[in-house]
């Protein structure tokens, strides 16, 4: 029973039966062991446990690391040997050098200029990027028509606002004594001019309404001077020839009078002041003659 337990803890505690045993029972005074049990065997039994566990703790990091790495590089090899197969490729060739060897091979069989282009990845990608290319231009061509479009307008209407009023003014229409409200009534003839859309074709001004020009009963296109004239008699009424004055234009003593403005108007802001500021048609008359001779003057 002694030997088979000293034989059981000498496994089981990883350490020679002789050591068990003289942790494990006293000694004879010849010195062998005696079938006394160690008044201590217990605690020496477990210290020799705690001892072995204490080892396997022990065990070196670096032993487990070297054993992953050992693995990694088997798996590694397996898996380099595969790519090698299945792209035809011999030699001792790794890691990079293998990548690198796959790469140069694939590229050398499909980087030829008329493969790529044929190919429908390619011809795809062409196509989505002509569009787009294509799409872009007509994008910004009709940004662009749009711009010069405005700016034409703007510049034709300048020119439009100057000869209706040269032609208004010159028509001497019957306007209020009051300058805001004449200078309103002048605003809404050049808002119905400003309603037609104006081409300047060969320095001469033409309407066009819905699309198509406007004409005379003769087939003609109209002239602006026309149109000035009709839009003026359809909103305001002008004296009767040979009057003296009108209701609407309150005839009467002072102002400018017929010999004309006290002050000759020097650009069109002045101009306009005064020809709204006029009481009578005498006296815008004079007003519109003075102005029109200063400009020749200049």
């Amino acid at each position: 029973m002694s030997n088979l337990l000293i034989e059981f803890l000498g496994k089981t505690i990883n350490t020679q039966p002789e050591s068990i045993s003289e942790l494990l029972y006293k000694k004879n005074e010849d010195g062998t062991p005696s079938s006394e049990y160690h008044e201590n065997a217990l605690e020496n039994l477990l210290n020799l446990d705690r001892e072995r566990v204490a080892k396997l703790k022990q065990i070196d990091n670096a032993d487990i690391v070297k054993y992953k790495k050992i693995g990694k590089a088997e798996a590694l090899t397996a898996f380099e040997a595969s790519l090698k197969e299945a792209h035809q490729l011999e030699g001792d060739l790794k890691g990079d050098d293998l990548i690198n060897a796959i790469i140069a091979k694939k590229a050398g069989s499909q980087l030829d200029d008329d493969k790529v282009k044929v190919h429908p990845l390619y011809m795809s990608v062409e196509s989505r990027k002509n569009k787009e290319l294509a799409d872009l231009r007509t994008e910004l061509e009709g940004q662009l028509l749009a711009i010069k479009s405005e700016y034409a307008q703007k510049e034709i209407f300048s020119r439009l606002d100057k000869d209706a009023l040269d032609a208004f003014y010159k028509m001497e229409p019957i306007l209020p004594a009051d300058p805001v409200k004449a200078a309103n009534q002048r605003n809404i003839y050049l808002e119905k001019l400003r309603t037609l859309e104006w081409q300047d074709v060969n320095g001469e001004m033409i309407a066009i309404k819905d699309g198509k020009r406007l004409e005379d009963q003769h087939g003609n296109p109209m002239k602006a001077a026309q149109i000035y004239k009709k839009i003026a008699e359809d909103y305001f009424e002008f004296p009767k020839q040979g009057a003296k004055g009108t209701a609407g234009n309150n005839n009467g003593e002072g102002g400018e009078g017929a010999a004309g403005p006290t002050k000759v108007p020097t650009n069109d802001q002045e101009f306009n002041t005064q020809y709204f500021s006029c009481k009578t048609a005498e006296e815008r008359t004079a007003v519109v003659a003075a102005y029109e001779k200063y400009k020749a003057g200049k």
